[in-house]
């Protein structure tokens, strides 16, 4: 059991401020093991990790502390709290940057095949450091792309940004055993493994009935939301198979819901 958490703006920031520690310190019984954060440039297709007072001591000596004034420009965040089972070393720390730099990501769940993943990912080039799956899922995707998740067998929530694309994906396992729930303000949308962080975010509180479940993977469904996000939806019933990724493109943010067969 991880804790992952995040969000993605309609418009770049600085700094962080308060944001990232405050959803840390929720999901931080979910993972007291590790852990870290990654602020996103989608603008720059750039991003740069963190480490907390919570990290590993390792990961706390190669990184930078994240702190509220931490000057770097971005308009997206993930964080993850590790509760440490595949590879408990301090090489399974996330977020997790693929091995070309590419992919980074923040996972909770589990992998099952894992091996079996990893072995054809070395067929087709992949090197690998860790013996973690987190590893093989952001190698996965950096390699399969979407054709990742009919592969997994498992149970995975997950968060991704590839800047190859600009692309920021949201992704459930198909049964939806991992939590993942979003909320959407006007100040973009935000994510969780629990529904506690997203209650009070875009500076006003609000009903769980404003909360969603992210969809599990594989439906087949596009709907574009570019307008204002300044309605939020009062459907929190989860349905079946569905992944949700959000694109950046210079000098507008388009917020939309892309299903896979």
């Amino acid at each position: 059991m991880c804790g992952i958490s995040g969000y993605i703006l309609r418009k770049p920031v600085l700094r962080p401020g308060p944001g990232p520690g405050a959803m840390l310190a929720l999901i931080r019984p979910r993972g007291p093991d590790d852990e870290g954060a990654c602020l996103i440039a989608r603008q720059d297709a750039n991003f740069k990790l963190f480490a907390t007072e919570h990290s590993n001591p390792l990961v706390q000596e190669a990184l930078p502390r994240l702190a509220a004034d931490a000057s770097f420009g971005h308009d997206a965040v993930f964080v993850h709290t590790r509760f440490a089972v595949i590879d408990p070393s301090s090489k399974g720390h996330q977020p997790y940057v693929s091995a070309d730099g590419n992919v980074v990501g923040v996972f909770n769940g589990e992998i099952y095949n894992y091996v079996e993943l990893r072995e054809a990912l070395k067929k087709e080039g992949g090197v690998f450091q860790t013996f973690s799956d987190t590893e093989v899922l952001v190698e996965g995707y950096r390699i399969w792309g979407q054709a990742l998740w009919p592969r997994m067998n498992g149970f995975w929530a997950v968060a991704l940004y590839d800047r190859r694309d600009q692309k920021i994906v949201l992704c459930r396992d198909r049964l939806g055993v991992a939590p993942l729930y979003w909320r959407e303000t006007e100040e973009g949308v935000f994510f969780s493994s629990l529904i506690g962080p997203l209650l009070s975010v875009g500076g006003r509180r609000t009903g769980v009935k404003s909360i969603r479940n992210v969809m599990p993977t594989a439906m087949t469904c596009a709907v574009s939301l570019t307008t204002a996000l300044a309605k939020e939806t009062m459907n929190a019933r989860p349905r079946v198979n569905r992944m949700i990724g959000m694109t950046h493109r210079k000098n507008s943010s388009t917020f939309g819901k892309e299903g896979m067969k």
